[in-house]
């Protein structure tokens, strides 16, 4: 696992591994869920940044963000981590 992989945790539910790879060793890990852009709530551009992933447009929906264990790893998005850690920290500290 690393910090920004995308996880297929059913066929209709992905989700963004947020958490930091130092803390590796704990089963749960703080994931933040990728919505099919048809299916997501009103999009907030900094908070909910939407990635072109496998072919698929997603939106990072930040503020549904929480713990699960993750399965099958399909993508990684550590080449968008400035967007990601924008998002985070607009759910965090709203600047």
């Amino acid at each position: 696992m690393a910090q920004f992989d995308v996880f297929r945790l059913r066929p209709e539910v992905w989700v963004i591994d947020c958490q930091a790879d130092l803390l590796d060793g704990i089963s749960m890990r703080f994931v933040v869920p990728l919505s099919l852009s048809e299916h997501a709530p009103p999009i907030r551009s900094r908070l909910d940044p939407i990635f072109e992933i496998a072919g698929e447009r997603r939106v990072m929906v930040t503020q549904l963000g929480g713990v699960g264990r993750l399965a099958e790893r399909i993508s990684s998005l550590a080449s968008e981590e400035h967007r990601i850690r924008d998002a985070l920290d607009m759910l965090i500290s709203g600047v």
